[in-house]
């Protein structure tokens, strides 16, 4: 007879009477702590600590970028479009000058977004294939 399985749910210890019980806790219980999980992650971007040390690491970056751009290979560009990803999501004066900027100077405003994986970049994109579509 095989042992039976302990799920641990909110702290507590239960002991299911058959396998299905078991599997269905188990998952239960797993899921629970996923949503904990994001929830805690979610609450670390939002918190100004985080926020303002995420912002300094990019900034550093930024200022290592020509350092490592010495090196042979193309680090240097990694290294400062990782900056200004980071610089891009936590400081919301960077934001505001991102904007205007990409007002300007549209055609390169869609490569940045486009390297940053932005959400309204692809909104963007289905807008502009829809227009397509329905005009042709």
């Amino acid at each position: 007879m095989p042992a039976p399985c302990r799920v641990l749910t909110h702290g507590l210890a239960i002991l299911p009477r058959n396998r299905a019980q078991c599997l269905a806790l188990a998952t239960q219980g797993y899921h629970i702590a996923i949503m904990k999980l994001k929830e805690r992650w979610y609450a670390l971007g939002r918190s100004p600590t985080y926020r303002l040390a995420m912002a300094v690491f990019g900034v550093a970056l930024l200022l290592t970028s020509p350092l490592v751009g010495f090196l042979p290979g193309p680090g240097g560009i990694f290294v400062f479009a990782i900056g200004l990803g980071l610089i891009l999501r936590s400081s919301l004066w960077a934001k505001r000058h991102y904007v205007v900027f990409k007002r300007k100077r549209p055609k390169i405003g869609h490569w940045a977004d486009w390297g940053l994986r932005r959400r309204s970049h692809l909104r963007r994109v289905e807008r502009k294939k829809q227009k397509d579509k329905a005009g042709n």
